[in-house]
């Protein structure tokens, strides 16, 4: 294990004892509401500042979240952290949510860390070293039918994103063996690295934090992660993405693309 993974696990860890000390206590005040379905908590902003000034250290580059996102210059080599993903789950004390940090260098990502800290789960990979759930190595090869396949949607807060996932979870349902809306899209990812569900659809607009600290994962074990007419995803561009671990991606991608 590379140093940079070492370095980059510890700071993750500590990220999720900072989540745990307040898992059960938080109060009203420590939450606000940035819209009608978004809000953000003392805790989100508590990891941010951490994993900054931590992040850094371990490889120095920037870090862009979400709670600095308005002010963030476009650059080729820069960490991307989602401080808390399933923020919603966690504020309702719902045990489903995690910290994501992914690294990019050179507009690729180079690292990845998914950690739920209900669970103790570290989802990890390397670009070209494999991906790993607590240090044992992720193999996809169980490459279920579709009818047997369980397929992870995700959607943004826009109204044509959730009217759109709809439709689609419809005509899903009607081919895989079922859906889940998991309400954290990084562990609906990992989870498909980790073959417990086949495949993940994410109805965009999609942000970094959303996408880049958990798709190297799927790479890592040979997955296909494309946008929805099947074009490969493209680093800060792709805005709507299939992600399955060998599923039949085509027949997926075909259902997903023909629904409008």
């Amino acid at each position: 294990m590379t140093s940079l993974m070492t370095r980059t696990k510890r700071a993750i860890y500590r990220s999720g004892n900072i989540a745990m000390a307040h898992f059960a206590k938080l109060q009203r005040v420590d939450i606000r509401e940035k819209s009608r379905y978004e809000r953000v908590t003392t805790v989100d902003r508590t990891i941010h500042r951490f994993l900054k000034h931590e992040l850094p250290k371990i490889f120095p580059a920037p870090v862009l979240s979400e709670e600095n996102s308005t002010h963030w210059k476009p650059c080729s080599s820069y960490w991307v952290v989602d401080p808390i993903d399933g923020t919603t789950n966690y504020i309702t004390r719902i045990p489903f949510f995690c910290i994501g940090v992914g690294l990019v260098i050179d507009n690729s990502i180079v690292l990845n860390a998914v950690y739920n800290p209900i669970l103790r789960e570290l989802f990890s990979a390397e670009k070209n070293k494999g991906a790993y759930l607590n240090g044992k190595k992720l193999r996809a090869d169980h490459r279920l039918p579709l009818s047997k396949s369980i397929i992870g949607i995700s959607y943004s807060h826009s109204q044509k994103s959730i009217q759109r996932s709809g439709r689609i979870g419809l005509r899903l349902r009607k081919t895989v063996h079922n859906t889940r809306h998991s309400g954290s899209t990084l562990l609906t990812f990992a989870y498909v690295a980790a073959g417990r569900l086949e495949g993940s659809v994410v109805m965009g607009p999609t942000t970094p934090w959303d996408s880049i600290p958990a798709l190297l994962l799927i790479e890592e074990v040979h997955g296909h992660i494309t946008d929805f007419s099947g074009k490969p995803y493209k680093l800060g561009r792709t805005q709507n993405i299939i992600a399955t671990n060998g599923t039949n991606y085509v027949r997926l991608q075909k259902i997903i693309s023909s629904t409008r």
